[in-house]
């Protein structure tokens, strides 16, 4: 009514439950990719053809550090949450081809004070699990390391940043870049091995 037109959406609606794989029942990956990555989707596929009509727009889709990176009990989340990285790069990338002139930046948050935790309380009865709340009130701690919470006001500033400049990726802690690398070092890694496998071969 404002503005007279959608220019900006954020897919950030999200649960963030803890459980081992072990412990993880068919319902917990029905909830929480239902949630995290098809909420992502339900909202690119409702408000595209909105920004389209306008002509511009901005797309921030809410993923997470554990969208690059493994974390032990948050598999499922980290599912969602890469899926939300993939689905949102692809997006980047499907635009230009396309010469679609919206944005899209990808929120990777560590931890940030919010109503995350406590995610169960609006878990549908038919989707009862494993997957349990998290207290988010203790300090974190990540590689040995204590990590500083960030305010959801201060995470806003972030994404509002990124929207202006249209940055693809807002990461709020950067002092988890270590773990990613180690990721993209492991990848990098197979893909060189594979690389002298097949040159042995053809040598021989």
């Amino acid at each position: 009514e404002r503005f007279g037109a959608v220019h900006v959406m954020c897919n950030n609606a999200g649960i963030g439950p803890m459980a081992p794989i072990t412990e993880l029942t068919r319902a917990d990956w029905q909830w929480m990719l239902g949630v995290n990555l098809w909420g992502v989707v339900n909202g690119v596929t409702s408000f595209l053809p909105l920004l389209r009509e306008a002509g511009e727009g901005h797309f921030v889709n809410t993923a997470s550090m554990a969208g690059l990176m493994p974390v032990p009990s948050l598999v499922a989340y980290c599912a969602s949450k890469y899926g939300v990285v993939g689905l949102s790069e692809a997006m980047v990338e499907d635009f230009a081809a396309q010469g679609i002139a919206i944005g899209v930046s990808i929120l990777c948050p560590g931890p940030v004070r919010s109503n995350l935790g406590t995610s169960t309380r609006n878990r549908p009865a038919e989707l009862a699990g494993a997957l349990t709340d998290v207290d988010l009130e203790n300090s974190v701690q990540f590689e040995g390391e204590t990590v500083d919470w960030l305010s959801a006001e201060a995470t806003a500033a972030l994404a509002i940043r990124a929207i202006k400049a249209s940055e693809r990726y807002v990461i709020t802690h950067p002092g988890m870049l270590e773990t990613v690398e180690a990721r993209h070092r492991a990848i990098e890694s197979a893909f060189r091995a594979e690389a002298k496998r097949r040159q042995a071969e053809s040598a021989a």
